[in-house]
């Protein structure tokens, strides 16, 4: 018998039944891919930029509403539905545009797969019950960014809040989970399959379609940040990596820092995509593409190894690229989902 490593409401070992598998580490990068982890399974050292690190979690009912009180985004007052108990949840979307998913323990409550939330049980604040219970069943820690639906199931009324991760690690579930997924938007419907969860998938897909239509991203030239030049430690590689229509479209857009979490300035000249530390305006990269009937090839890659603004070794500086152009080529990035 398999038990989850953490004990129970009863202080008791909590068997697993039929466990999943954790995927490769790999695998976590793949933007287009549904990946899962299982408890303290090995993860990946983070997901998009940032880290995925053990969180803190807040030990008092003060702690948990002075988290959720630093949100500040309207929402429409909370009608209890008749008979109902009152709930609250949130879709976490990644920053490469997956929604975090979470599998009860033993399919509990008839769900293989769902959205982490549960009952305040009178003691916390709508807003905080949703913080607590996906840092409880995810293991992540969640910054709200505003309301999307309210939805009745058997015995709730749920209010559910778009979310992004800020901290945490999904291998830290409570025993209350048995494994955490990071599941693209379009196969949602797929992976989370309850009837109950329709008209979260359904909002969801609203949410995201007003969003696209409101933006019209900017194209990013050499006059929009201060730069370096490209210096003298230079280290030069093949590549050779496609990129379909849609995503050189969008890695031809560059990227402009419009805030201290932007970390990168980026721009296209002819078929040259240039990157820069968006802090320093340290020229760290130059990626040389060829155009294709579909798309473009990524041919050759030049990164700028100065030791005055890199201490990492040529490998990370690979990895590094190549998680950059995956995400600069995604419309998460640009904020088109």
């Amino acid at each position: 018998m398999i038990y989850h490593p953490r004990l129970n409401e009863q202080g008791q070992k909590h068997p697993i039944y039929k466990p999943h598998t954790p995927s490769e580490l790999k695998s976590w990068g793949d933007a287009s891919s549904i990946v899962t982890a299982t408890p303290d399974c090995d993860m990946s050292a983070g997901i998009n930029g940032k880290a995925l690190t053990s969180g803190v979690m807040p030990e008092t009912r003060e702690q948990w509403e002075e988290w959720a009180g630093c949100y500040d985004f309207e929402e429409p007052d909370f009608v209890l539905s008749k008979g109902m108990k009152e709930a609250a949840g949130a879709v976490v979307i990644e920053d490469d545009g997956r929604v975090w998913v979470v599998s009860p323990s033993n399919e509990f409550g008839g769900y293989a797969n769902t959205v982490p939330k549960g009952r305040t049980k009178g003691v916390l604040s709508l807003r905080a019950t949703a913080l607590k219970e996906v840092f409880e069943e995810a293991g992540l820690m969640i910054e709200l960014t505003g309301f999307l639906v309210d939805a009745d199931r058997t015995s709730t009324r749920t209010r559910y809040y778009l979310a992004r991760r800020i901290g945490g690690n999904p291998a830290e579930m409570c025993w209350e989970s048995q494994a955490v997924h990071l599941v693209p938007s379009q196969q949602l419907e797929t992976f989370v399959t309850s009837e109950f969860d329709a008209p979260v998938i359904s909002a969801l897909r609203c949410h995201l379609k007003a969003q696209a239509a409101e933006v019209k991203p900017k194209v990013a030239t050499a006059l929009d940040w201060k730069t370096l030049p490209f210096g003298r430690d230079v280290m030069g590689w093949a590549i050779n990596r496609n990129f379909g229509a849609r995503q050189f479209a969008n890695l031809r857009l560059g990227m402009i820092p419009h805030s201290d979490d932007d970390k990168w300035f980026a721009y296209f000249s002819g078929n040259v995509l240039h990157m820069y530390r968006s802090w320093t305006g340290h020229y760290f990269f130059r990626v040389y593409f060829i155009p294709q009937e579909e798309g473009a090839i990524a041919t050759v890659a030049e990164a700028n190894l100065d030791r005055e603004y890199f201490e990492g070794t040529e490998e990370k500086a690979k990895t590094l690229l190549m998680d950059m152009l995956d995400y600069f080529a995604t419309d998460v990035a640009h904020k088109l989902y």
